[in-house]
């Protein structure tokens, strides 16, 4: 799993972005939101899936950065415009990646990326839907390794986090969003880990803050309270940092 964040090395404000590589090469990116930088950007490579947690901007990518490492990491420049598609629809079309997503989001991605172009309020109308596509959506992913992971996105606190993702799916990586605007914060974040999910290791993600300075968490960060209250091992996302799980949800390199 490597983070496409906005600053290489430090786990930033906008940072939502992550690409999942599969031991049989495939590749999953997940939430391209603001910093990953276009089809284009670098540090992307091969997609072949995206998944979209939910339509706000930070997510599916309304805009994104010029290039990687544009500015600082508590300024981004997220300049470029992603409209009439998104960050995902164009990363999607240049990579011929397929889109996974869910809620009522389906057919206004499908719209998208049919029509490739054009006014935003028509491709929404083409596609069935008005400004509204639904809740924000978690996803469980299986891996060709028997890893299972749970990719929280936009959500609190849910009894299906102890009823499918731990009872049925048992998965054992669980990334969790901990910024505390639209998602569990960071106690909250920490009760789904140490109660519900019960994973073998957690990622933060979406902090909405500034939480590390040459790659070490900031004290008296959002970041620094969840992982103090987590009580498994947690790996902080940092840009371009590779790290490598095994089947049970053990960080085997690069943690």
């Amino acid at each position: 799993m490597t983070p496409p964040g906005g600053q290489d090395g430090e786990f930033c404000p906008r940072d939502r972005a992550l690409v999942f590589e599969d031991p049989n090469g495939t590749r999953i990116l997940y939430d391209p939101g603001f910093t990953v930088a276009g089809p284009d950007d670098s540090g992307l490579g091969k997609i072949d899936i995206i998944l979209v947690s939910h339509m706000h901007g930070d997510h599916a990518g309304n805009a994104h950065n010029k290039a990687p490492n544009p500015v600082t990491c508590a300024e981004p420049d997220v300049s470029v415009s992603a409209l009439p598609n998104s960050n995902s629809v164009n990363i999607a079309l240049a990579k011929k990646a397929k889109i996974v997503t869910g809620s009522e989001m389906p057919p206004f991605f499908a719209g998208k990326l049919k029509a490739n172009g054009g006014d935003l309020g028509k491709n929404m109308k083409d596609a069935g839907i008005a400004g509204y596509v639904g809740e924000a959506t978690g996803y469980v992913v299986t891996f060709s390794n028997g890893l299972v992971a749970y990719l929280s996105g936009d959500t609190g606190v849910t009894s299906e986090q102890d009823t499918v993702v731990r009872g049925h799916y048992k998965a054992k990586l669980a990334v969790i969003n901990i910024g505390d605007t639209f998602t569990t914060g960071p106690k909250e974040a920490a009760y789904v880990i140490n109660d519900l999910v019960q994973p073998a290791s957690v990622i933060p993600s979406h902090a909405n803050e500034v939480a590390t300075n040459d790659g070490k968490i900031l004290p008296g960060t959002k970041t620094e309270t969840f992982l103090k209250a987590v009580k498994v091992p947690a790996h902080v996302p940092l840009s371009g940092k590779a790290m490598e799980f095994d089947g049970s949800g053990k960080c085997v390199a690069g943690c």
